[in-house]
Parts: C-alpha cells; structure tokens; sequence
C-alpha cells in the first residue's frame, strides 16, 4: 500500500461531518452541545475517531445516571483524560473498561473505572477514587501510570500499612449467588473470580478460583494432596470420605459425627469474590495458577493458619498471601501491599516445572466459557465499546457531570 492509499484509508476513520445522517455514526444536537461541553467542536473534531466520540458520549450518559458518580463529583470539571487501560487486553469477557481521570476547579483529581456487564447474572464494575489536590501537584500522570503497570490496584490502595479487610471492601465485590449458579455458573461468574461455599454448618468457607466451563483450582488439605484442578460439582457438592490431614480432623469435631469426613464435605449458598480493579494482569494470574497446579502446590504443607485455601486463591489472584479468615483474629492484621506483591510473585516458581500444558487447559476452559455465555446484546457491538486513543481534554465551562 502506497503512504497517500494509506493516508486515505486512515482519515475515513475519523469525525469529519456531523450531520450527514448517512453515516455510520451520526451525532444529534443534544450530543454535539454535550461534545462541545467537553472541548471538541468543529475546530478539533477530525482529531478523534468517530467511535471514541460515540465511547465518551457513552461514558457521559453512565456517568450521569450512577449515584455513585454524581454524589461525588459535584464540582465543574477543567481537565478530562478517557481510555482503555492495558489490563482491559486479554480479559475474560467481551465487555470493556473504560477510564476517566478528571480533575476538578478545585485541584482534586479523580479516577472512575467502569466495565458494564450485558450478562444478567453478573454485576457491572465501578470504582471511584477521590485524589485530593493531584490537579494542584501534577500528580495526575504518575497516576496513570500506576494504572497501566502490572499492578493496576496499586493506583487506588493507600500507599500505608492497609488491612485485607480494607482492601477486599474497597476494591473486591462480594456477592452471593442464587441457587442457579449450582447448574450454570458461567452466568454468574467471570474466569478467575474467586468463589467460596461454606464448610458444613461452620462459618468457615472454602476458596478455589473459579476458571470457567464448571472447572474450579483448589486445595484441599487432604492428606496426599496439592493444589489440583477440579471439577465444579465436587467443589459444590464434595461429600468426600477421604480422612484429610489432621487439622481437618479438628473441625469433624463440630461438623460431622463421623471421625472420616472431609473438610470439603457440605453445601451452601455460594459468593463471588470478584476484583473490580486487578490486582495481577490475567496472563499473571493464569502463570501463577497453571504453575501452582504443576508443582502440586501446599502438599503437605496445608496449615489452617498460614496456608490454607484462602491463602491460595488470594495468592493467585490477588498477588497476597493472606486469608480474611485469618486475619480478622490477628493481632497484626496490617501489611504493606507493596511489599506483598513483590514478595509473592516468585512464590510458585520451580526451576523444574513445565505449566505449559496446564495454561494451555486453563485458557481453554476461559474461551469456553465466553462462548456458552448468554449477552443481552450481540458480542460485536459490545467488543467495541472501547477506547482506540488515548484523549485528553480542556472542557469548556461549566462542564458538570449533574
């Protein structure tokens, strides 16, 4: 292709008449005064792509009707930033995240990320952190960057000691799900959620990661086993007779009669535990898991304290070897997530494993589970609610989200 053939081919794709109706995109008056309101005019529109046009006006009208939004961001705003951040790529659904950084007359600054869900089982993603006085310290680029790293939740954690307990509340939804999810979990959970049921008639629970098309990894704690694969109605229903280790033996006290049950024995309503923002970009999260499952990870090792199947799932997917359950009762419930993460990331690493074959399995059963997934709306429209660019903005004022 010759640069001129190419250089057509490319403005065809940017805002060049905004009120020819034959177009593919057509703005109305309503849309070009919110545009305007923005910073893009006639003078400046052929600088964007028609579809990040339509995603702004897209997150505008979000924007506007979640209470979550309007509540806090109640002054005009003079500096706007939109895109698509890195962990959107390789993700486990066809919907996308879209991020506004945004930065009021007052100096503070804001991050609002979003990631609506045409499942109907499965809740849309929001998070809203407020920055104070980033605008005054420029500080707002150093934030983006933190969003695009390996680590994206480290753009909306305190940089302090923090709790588990804190984090999970601020940046992991819970949620329990209906009895449905029994029969069709791919309605109800995304690949990689965390998912936990409880333990006979305990308030204890059991963890595994969910990896979609009825498959979950776990451990189990029984005698002989590791971390291993297995398959959703065993998780749900296990009504395993094998003996356990002998801290299982602790809880038959309470839980069975028989001096032979299982740990995993029970059912329950079960909760989804699902990270908002991640903590680990995905490629990482399966990594650690398919390495996890080939080196038989925690066999013999399993420790209701220190290393049980919390500390497991958590380490996976969140990059933190800790257990909520644990550390409600601890004395030192306080870490620095910083260190957390750097310390567990070499955590599963054996200088004599292959986990090709496991990723491999894992990636499959992620496909597997988009493709038996019920949308409210075809894939290929919601694929496309993107950001292509990167755009930043001087809105005119006043440019309210009310």
């Amino acid at each position: 292709m010759t640069k001129k053939a190419k250089k057509t081919k490319n403005t065809k794709k940017y805002s060049e008449d905004f009120n020819d109706t034959n177009k593919c995109y057509y703005f109305d008056d309503t849309e070009k005064s919110t545009l305007k309101k923005m910073g893009i005019d006639e003078n400046n529109r052929h600088q964007f792509f028609l579809k990040d046009l339509k995603q702004m006006l897209f997150c505008e009208q979000k924007a506007k009707s979640i209470a979550g939004i309007t509540d806090k961001i109640i002054y005009a705003i003079k500096k706007i930033i939109f895109f698509t951040p890195n962990f959107n790529d390789n993700k486990p659904d066809a919907s996308n995240y879209s991020c506004a950084l945004l930065t009021d007359i007052n100096n503070d600054s804001w991050a609002i990320f979003y990631r609506p869900s045409y499942v109907k089982g499965i809740n849309d993603d929001l998070i809203v952190k407020k920055f104070p006085k980033y605008g005054e310290k420029n500080k707002i680029k150093k934030l983006e960057t933190k969003i695009q790293s390996e680590n994206p939740i480290f753009a909306v954690m305190s940089d302090s000691e923090i709790s588990l307990k804190d984090i999970v509340n601020f940046s992991v939804l819970d949620n329990e799900l209906p009895s449905d999810a029994f029969n069709n979990p791919d309605q109800y959970l995304l690949p990689l959620d965390i998912v936990s049921r409880p333990i006979f008639n305990t308030r204890v629970r059991h963890y595994a990661v969910y990896l979609g098309k009825k498959e979950v990894v776990h451990i189990t704690g029984v005698a002989g086993e590791g971390t291993k694969c297995e398959t959703w109605d065993k998780f749900c229903k296990s009504t395993s007779s094998s003996a356990g280790s002998s801290y299982f033996s602790f809880f038959s006290i309470f839980t069975s009669n028989s001096p032979n049950s299982s740990i995993l024995g029970g059912t329950g309503n079960l909760t989804r535990h699902h990270p908002v923002i991640p903590f680990k970009k995905q490629e990482a999260i399966i990594e650690d898991i398919s390495k996890a499952v080939t080196i038989n990870y925690g066999k013999g090792e399993y420790k209701l304290i220190d290393n049980n199947c919390e500390h497991l799932v958590n380490m996976c997917v969140l990059g933190i070897n800790r257990s909520g359950q644990v550390d409600g009762n601890s004395r030192k419930p306080f870490f620095w997530l910083y260190k957390e993460l750097k310390s567990e990331a070499d955590e599963f690493n054996s200088p004599n494993s292959s986990y090709k074959s496991y990723k491999s399995h894992i990636e499959k059963c992620i496909r597997r589970a988009e493709e038996s997934r019920n949308y409210t709306r075809t894939k290929y429209e919601i694929e496309r609610e993107r950001f292509d660019e990167r755009i930043e903005l001087q809105p005119n004022p006043p440019c309210k989200i009310q």
